[in-house]
């Protein structure tokens, strides 16, 4: 009696945990269907083919920097079928993550260094077409040094400036090269850290202590990496959730750690005796407003640069980039700005 007891126990315990898994199996099945029929698709990774060259390398506290090298720029032109490639020029990085400015000898007594994100770089223009280079041709006795890298924000450039003044003689002016979307990057909402995920690596970020009201600086980030997120659309949809979760709040703080980036940016070149001045190159109305506003009201030195990227000023296959024309108004601005003043000063 007792056998059959336990026998038809175990049937059942048997059935449940089948008619269990079963249930799972529909729930998945059902769930990844419903989230491709709504376009929540897999994790799809970046298109190798699209960058193909490693222009950066891993950097434990800037999360990547540019890697010394020469690389041919590859514009491409993506249909329905394939992707097609161009030559478009040459990029030149020196050692330390500079980009060539064609100015040779590294030891002038006059620096002039940029830093900020791919428009200071010159993203998908060839050495000579960049801004940084435009200024070292209009100022010949004056060392112009491009640290911009793609994808920084403040905080990466404030970082990038950090280590220049620790490991050289400070230089005489100091440009950082503001857009818009600098204020995202600052604080890496999952976004961000997914779209950096396909590029770069790890990101650093900061924000902001509600109780003392103290810029937080934190190490670089990466996005996750879980199991079938390339294979199932609910793996990568249930990642994705969990990232909102774990950066809910970042968003609401970009503008106030943007400006205490920009403070303590101003505050480093001003505690070396180098003049510091934010280069405005683009942003929305309204943005650029504020931070004028914020510029002034904290005496720190800015220039306004900002023209529309309408079509004749962006590159060909890229829409979000400039082309050597917006760089070359950019040039003019600047040096129309700086005028004679960097020539008049030494160290």
């Amino acid at each position: 009696m007792i056998s059959k007891m336990l026998i038809k126990r175990h049937k059942k315990l048997i059935f449940s945990i089948i008619t269990f898994f079963f249930s799972l199996i529909v729930i998945i099945v059902s769930s990844e269907f419903l989230l491709r029929l709504t376009e929540h698709l897999p994790y799809r990774p970046r298109d190798s083919a699209i960058n193909p060259v490693a222009m950066y390398e891993q950097d434990s506290k800037l999360g990547w920097k540019n890697k010394e090298g020469k690389y041919p720029i590859l514009g491409y032109v993506q249909n329905s079928k394939e992707i097609t490639f161009s030559t478009g020029g040459t990029w030149t990085f020196l050692p330390g993550g500079m980009r060539s400015t064609g100015g040779g000898q590294l030891d002038k007594p006059r620096k002039l260094v940029i830093v900020g994100g791919s428009f200071t770089q010159g993203y998908g223009v060839s050495d000579n077409e960049t801004y940084p280079w435009k200024l070292q041709s209009k100022y010949p006795s004056v060392q112009v040094l491009n640290y911009g890298t793609s994808g920084y924000g403040t905080y990466q450039s404030l970082l990038a400036l950090e280590r220049i003044f620790s490991k050289s003689v400070p230089p005489v002016i100091v440009l950082y090269g503001f857009i818009g979307h600098h204020e995202v990057r600052n604080v890496a909402p999952y976004e961000w850290l997914e779209a950096i995920a396909r590029k770069y690596s790890s990101l650093p970020y900061c924000t902001i202590d509600y109780y003392k009201n103290n810029l937080i600086r934190h190490s670089p980030e990466s996005y996750p990496v879980w199991p079938l997120r390339e294979k199932l659309a609910i793996v990568n949809f249930f990642q994705k959730q969990y990232m909102k979760l774990k950066t809910i709040g970042r968003g609401s703080q970009k503008r106030r750690v943007t400006e205490k980036l920009l403070l303590e940016m101003n505050s480093l070149c001003k505690n070396n005796s180098t003049k510091f001045a934010v280069v405005l190159l683009s942003c929305k109305n309204e943005t650029k407003s504020h931070y004028i506003k914020f510029l002034k009201n904290n005496h720190i030195n800015y220039i306004d640069c900002v023209y529309p990227l309408t079509p004749d000023k962006r590159l060909s296959w890229d829409r979000w980039h400039p082309n050597g024309v917006m760089n070359t108004l950019w040039a003019d601005c600047i040096g129309e700005a700086l005028g004679d003043t960097i020539t008049q000063v030494g160290r």
